[in-house]
């Protein structure tokens, strides 16, 4: 069994450790391959006014991941800095991208994707929406905490914004015609990714395009598995650690 993981964000305040924790928790036998942002070193700074519990799980999250019999780190823009000790030590493997061929015999690109990301070349403004993004997710935990009280459902604002904003000019669309292209290209049956914490399991260019998404919101908390039937996309349910 493998499972896919892709921007954990751990050590940073919008890392959603407790939930990422009782998913290793419960998922330890299986190889993992981890798609990149899932040390947020933008961040790292944060770590350091943690509660000693939620330290605590950040540090567990690590170990747990370590523990593993196989992990594949591919790094993304959050963690370029692990791009330093690129390579093979023991059971961790730190790479770019990753090729990997599913139980059923097709072949991926496994690759964080912020390569391909149009607003990712200017810098300041990825710098800028990352600010942004932050104080999104900071509104959407009181906001939560407002509609809880009126029985009302969960409902992501700092999802809702980063797509409404990544969508002007057709982004996100430019972001996955881009990844898919350079997939078929390059002879790939499918390609999975990050980077925009948005799941996604569609055909684009006549080639399958899985996007692990993220574990900032509550709403995702999503990944990727192959348990012998091929790639299936699926959610934790964390309602019942609220």
């Amino acid at each position: 069994m493998t499972i896919f993981l892709s921007d954990l964000h751990l050590a940073a305040k919008k890392s959603k450790s407790f939930a990422i924790l009782e998913f290793l928790r419960t998922h330890k036998d299986s190889s993992l391959i981890l798609v990149g942002d899932c040390v947020d070193v933008w961040r790292f700074r944060q770590s350091f006014s943690f509660s000693k519990d939620i330290a605590n799980e950040h540090i567990g999250c690590i170990r747990k991941i370590l523990k593993r019999k196989n992990i594949v780190y591919v790094w993304g823009n959050h963690d370029e800095f692990f791009s330093q000790f690129a390579g093979t030590f023991g059971n961790l493997h730190i790479c770019e991208k990753y090729d990997y061929t599913c139980s059923l015999g097709k072949k991926y690109l496994v690759i964080h994707g912020h390569q391909f990301d149009l607003y990712n070349r200017h810098p300041w403004l990825c710098k800028l929406g990352d600010v942004g993004y932050d104080i999104s997710i900071a509104l959407n935990e009181k906001i939560n905490r407002l509609r809880k009280r009126f029985g009302l459902r969960y409902w992501s604002l700092s999802k809702y914004i980063k797509l409404r904003v990544k969508n002007v000019g057709g982004l996100i669309e430019r972001y996955e015609n881009t990844l898919t292209s350079y997939a078929k290209k390059h002879g790939y049956d499918g390609v999975i990714c990050g980077h925009i914490h948005d799941p996604r399991d569609v055909h684009i260019n006549g080639i399958r395009y899985l996007n692990c998404g993220c574990w900032t919101d509550e709403e995702n908390l999503t990944y990727l598995i192959d348990e012998g039937n091929g790639i299936e996309l699926r959610k934790f349910d964390v309602t019942y650690l609220s």
